[in-house]
Formats: C-alpha cells, sequence, structure tokens
C-alpha cells in the first residue's frame, strides 16, 4: 500500500472515531496504561505483552488492568514480530468493512513491534483504505542510568533495509538520546562520510536537551550548524518535513541510514520517511539485555499522527 495522507492531529479529534481495532503493549511503565484508560472506542483490542521479565511489578499491574479490560493478549519477545503478524493478518481477512481505522499506543512497544505494524500496511496488497493512528504518551523527565551498558547490538529494522550492496557514501542520520556510547558506536560502525544528528529542542523537553547535549557533546561539537537538526517533539509534523527534506536532498548522491536513538516519535517518523522515499535503511542499537525496563511516568500529554494507506493510484503524498 502507499501512504496517501498523513497529519497530526489531537487527541480530542481522535476521540471522536469509532475504532475497528485498538493495540496497546504492556510493558514496564506506569504510562503503558495511560491512553488506553481515556476508553476509546473499538470494535476490538489489543494488548502485546512481553515474554521477557513478566513478574515486574509495573508490568504485572499493567497486566491486570488489560485482562479486567477484556483485551485479547499476545505474548512474545520485545524482538519477535510472528504473533503481531499473524493478528494483523486475521484482522484484516475477517473485516468486512472497506475502510479500518486501528490506533497504536506505541509508547511502551519496542522499535521492531511498531515497525512490524508499519511494515505491514507498507506491504498489504488488498482493497481497504486502512486509517492508521499512532499515539505516544509522552513521559516526565527521568535521569539516564548511571551505568551504561557498552555491549550494542546493531541491526536494520526489519522492512526497513535494502540488501543489496551498497554503491553510494554512506550519510548517517542520528537521532540522539541520552545513552552517550550509542550515538558514537553507530558512527565508528558505519564509517559514514556525512553525519547528521536530530535532538529535540530546548523549549519543550529542556531537562531532556541538556542532557542529550551534554552527554554526545564531543559528537556535537565535531559538527558544523547545517548538520544539526534541533526539532520540537510535539510538533511531529514539523519533524517529518525535515526529516523528509534532508532525505530527499541527500538520495542523489549518499545511501542514507537513519538510526534513531532518541525518543519514539522520532523512530516512527523515520519508519514513515523510508515509506515514502526509496532506499533508506532505518537501523536499530539496543543493549545486550534485548528489553527496556524503565518505569516512566506519563506527564498528561498524547502526540497523535494520523496515517492514511491506500492501494489507489494516486501519487504518494507527505502531507
Amino acid at each position: 500500500m502507499k501512504i496517501t495522507r498523513s497529519t497530526q492531529i489531537t487527541i480530542d479529534e481522535l476521540s471522536t472515531r469509532k475504532l475497528d481495532l485498538f493495540i496497546a503493549a504492556s510493558g514496564y511503565e506506569k504510562r503503558a496504561t495511560f491512553i488506553p484508560r481515556m476508553n476509546f472506542y473499538a470494535e476490538k483490542k489489543v494488548v502485546i505483552g512481553f515474554e521477557e521479565n513478566r513478574n515486574n511489578s509495573t508490568r504485572k499491574s499493567n497486566d491486570k488492568y488489560y485482562k479486567s479490560s477484556k483485551y485479547d493478549y499476545l505474548h512474545t519477545s520485545g524482538s519477535e514480530d510472528a504473533n503481531i503478524l499473524a493478528y494483523l493478518n486475521d484482522f484484516i481477512e475477517q473485516a468486512n468493512k472497506a475502510d479500518l481505522e486501528i490506533a497504536i499506543d506505541y509508547s511502551s512497544m519496542t522499535r521492531i513491534w511498531y515497525g512490524t505494524i508499519v511494515d505491514f500496511f507498507n506491504n498489504y496488497i488488498g482493497s481497504k483504505k486502512i486509517l492508521l493512528y499512532f499515539l505516544y504518551t509522552k513521559a516526565t523527565f527521568s535521569s539516564p542510568p548511571k551505568i551504561e551498558n557498552q555491549n550494542y547490538f546493531f541491526e536494520p529494522i526489519k522492512g526497513f533495509s535494502n540488501l543489496s550492496i551498497p554503491n553510494k557514501p554512506t550519510a548517517l542520520i542520528l537521532g540522539l538520546g541520552y545513552e552517550k556510547r550509542r550515538a558514537f558506536s553507530l558512527k565508528e560502525y558505519f564509517d559514514a562520510d556525512e553525519v547528521y544528528v536530530f535532538l529535540t529542542d530546548e523549549n519543550n523537553t529542556p531537562e531532556f536537551h541538556n542532557e542529550v547535549c551534554s552527554r554526545n557533546q564531543e559528537l556535537i561539537s565535531k559538527l558544523s550548524n547545517g548538520y544539526i537538526f534541533k526539532y520540537p517533539i510535539d510538533n511531529l509534523l514539523y519533524t517529518r518535513k525535515l526529516l523528509y527534506e534532508l532525505c530527499k536532498r541527500l538520495l542523489m548522491d549518499f545511501r542514507i541510514v537513519i538510526a534513531p536513538c532518541g525518543p519514539k516519535p522520532f523512530t516512527l517518523i523515520s519508519m514513515l520517511t523510508a515509506s515514502v522515499l526509496p532506499n533508506i535503511d532505518v537501523w536499530r542499537i539496543s543493549g545486550n539485555k534485548g528489553f527496556d525496563n524503565a518505569n516512566r511516568e506519563p506527564d498528561g500529554e498524547v502526540l497523535c499522527f494520523f496515517v492514511e494507506y491506500s492501494n489507489e493510484t494516486e501519487n504518494p503524498l507527505m502531507l
């Protein structure tokens, strides 16, 4: 399918919709149930629960909520996608409507999980029109762990990699988080000819911005202003425009690898950009534990990004 429309909407606009499916995740953070407790109307509701560390106290509390709220339950590893693909495929096959509206709360999902959902609809070849609402609960600031994992695992996210041997120099686009070694490790791994960084601006998330700049100062100090992009995390439309225009400009001369180490909304925007423009890789880098069990508190704000998929013949748009 092609993305024919996309934009940012308010959570109030979503509350008026009659959803066909609501997808959530039961993770290790209190914000994992923040959006579901808003009780959006949905014909079907499913929650994806981690196979890992089920006895975590916050995780057990989240599981209890989802089970009492009559969600279908999928258990899977944070690095696996087979159960998610099977559920989506069954849902689509059984649906008898021409247009389907699906909300995805990816606040507590791994990159692989919500990347799987985006890739599923990128490759869906049926006649239905799919309206997706990607929801994200912003978290209150929490300091990074004092001891940072020094062992990292690199791989392209499934569905967002080009298997051919690169015949162009590499431009690496880093979405910075506050894990200092992750960005450096990626830079060294790719030995990129050009490096660009995206980081949240100081207005929306001052504490996070300051921490990111402090922990990545050595990398940032080596880049000129034209290679540093500050974005407001609340304005996903503007962030997408920045990334889309940069990638479009670089495509002629470079192989592009986007490596989002920072906030999940930037990862989503990276995936959607790679869904529209050709030959862009999106890579993930994770610690050797395989999952993140930090307990993040919701700050009360929800970001909602709308994406329409269709097999109509018009050219894909980035509206």
